[in-house]
């Protein structure tokens, strides 16, 4: 995992490019660019942490990276055309959104995505939407598709099984088991950030979304957890308690 870090400097330089020329040929109208203008952020978002100590830095890149979601998923309902990424948004992009701290942006998010049937998702995208509707919403989510997703996990997912844990701790408002599940999280994050995993190769190598994106969450519902690890700092994590649906 150290390689990736080491070489954020020099992956800095071009994305940078990168991002200029992009933003030269295509302006801001191509939804099709929208994505790639997404992980450019998120990546800038980490180097304005990692390299500078940039904390609201951080914090408006990942509101650039949120409100190009928004705009994406916009898009969608209009058109009725997927741009690649907006099926599994719950996977990819919703522990994002919440990084943003912006809670407006959250729920604009949700209410896209909730409008998706979990149904035709497979079990990691079906159950985290669940738990982010629940949570986020208040809706098409209870206590026993956590309980459900925790079994499921175990036998098929088990580097994700510490999220299952976590969200049981906060729909329990329980904080001793919160920082027990998010121990085993960081574990399993750890896991999926070797070369064969998903996220291998990827800034979450550096700053864990996902996990941060728990942290946050178990916060804006209640919950008076505080964690601080190298892949998910105490200075990433909001300060306020409560905000989302109660």
């Amino acid at each position: 995992m150290g390689d990736y870090r080491e070489r954020l400097d020099e992956l800095k330089i071009r994305h940078i490019e990168d991002y200029k020329r992009k933003k030269e040929k295509f302006g801001e109208d191509e939804p099709r660019q929208w994505y790639w203008y997404m992980s450019h952020h998120r990546f800038f978002a980490v180097c304005s942490y990692v390299l500078g100590h940039d904390v609201q830095g951080f914090i408006n890149h990942m509101k650039k990276t949120s409100a190009y979601f928004i705009k994406t998923l916009q898009k969608y309902e209009e058109s009725g055309l997927d741009y690649g990424f907006a099926e599994d948004a719950s996977c990819r992009m919703i522990p994002t959104v919440i990084c943003s701290l912006e809670t407006s942006m959250i729920k604009d998010v949700l209410t896209y995505t909730s409008k998706r049937d979990t149904k035709k998702m497979d079990p990691l995208a079906k159950y985290l939407h669940k738990a982010f509707r629940l949570f986020i919403l208040g809706k098409d989510g209870t206590r026993a598709d956590l309980d459900d997703m925790e079994t499921i996990f175990s036998k098929r997912l088990k580097s994700y099984v510490g999220y299952a844990l976590c969200f049981q701790a906060i729909h329990d408002k329980d904080k001793e088991k919160f920082l027990a599940g998010f121990d085993t999280m960081i574990k399993g994050h750890k896991r999926l950030s070797t070369p064969q995993g998903v996220f291998g190769g990827t800034v979450d190598e550096v700053i864990a979304f996902w996990p941060l994106a728990v942290v946050n969450l178990a916060r804006f519902k209640g919950l008076d957890v505080m964690v601080d690890y190298p892949l998910v700092p105490k200075d990433l994590i909001a300060k306020q308690l409560g905000g989302l649906y109660d």
